[in-house]
């Protein structure tokens, strides 16, 4: 092989193994309800005026993988973001230190958002385009729609808040609970995002992946979605 050829082919490979890191085919918007991540042993305290549910994590992902760390040339850099730090602050805290979120926006940025270049451009983009989602998917609105309202005491099945949260967007999303002692707790509701933004039916093999610790009998399981911090 000739030295042309040779970097030709080089080159090629370098190429579709950068853009192979970055492919993906969706977005996955996690939205954690926060007072369930603050039970003990966990060590966080969530403001009292605090009661809708926050950005986690806007995945770019296929059906079966997570691509991560996507690009070690775009390093997060705050100037992006601060002109909308207080909505970003509101929207996306760190729920283990909600002084400071800044660690957390960066840890997003370049575990997820830099996977997300071929389709935002920027991370000014990537954080843009999260907050617009949550404020059209509120998660605390649509259950409240279904009079589904946090409580210590009133347990939900799985089903009742699957279709609390499908009978306002028409698709499937994904749930995923916790323990606490021996309760089911709600942690997370996820919504399925096109790349043009628009919510699609997440997987039924993604759904049960996710709700593995929801339990089995979606009918009869009962899962706190919890007030406050017992």
């Amino acid at each position: 092989m000739n030295s042309f050829n040779f970097l030709f082919f080089s080159l090629l490979f370098l190429y579709s193994f950068s853009n192979s890191d970055t492919d993906f085919d969706f977005y996955h918007l996690r939205l954690t309800w926060p007072t369930s991540h603050c039970l003990p042993p966990n060590n966080c305290t969530i403001p009292s005026w605090y009661t809708m549910f926050s950005i986690l994590t806007f995945i770019p992902r296929t059906e079966d993988n997570t691509p991560t760390n996507c690009s070690s040339t775009y390093p997060f850099n705050y100037a992006e973001v601060s002109t909308f730090h207080s909505l970003l602050a509101i929207m996306w805290p760190d729920i283990w230190n909600f002084t400071n979120p800044e660690d957390y926006w960066k840890t997003n940025w370049e575990s997820h958002g830099t996977c997300s270049l071929s389709e935002l451009k920027t991370e000014k983009d990537y954080f843009r385009q999260a907050i617009l989602l949550h404020n059209r998917l509120n998660p605390a609105d649509f259950l409240a729609n279904s009079q589904i309202l946090p409580s210590n005491s009133i347990p939900y099945s799985y089903n009742q808040l699957d279709n609390a949260i499908r009978s306002v967007t028409q698709k499937n999303a994904t749930f995923h609970c916790g323990f606490y002692g021996d309760q089911v707790v709600l942690h997370e509701i996820g919504f399925c995002i096109d790349k043009q933004f628009n919510v699609f039916d997440c997987s039924q093999a993604m759904r049960d992946w996710e709700s593995d610790r929801c339990g089995s009998d979606h009918d009869s399981q009962s899962i706190f979605y919890l007030k406050s911090v017992p």
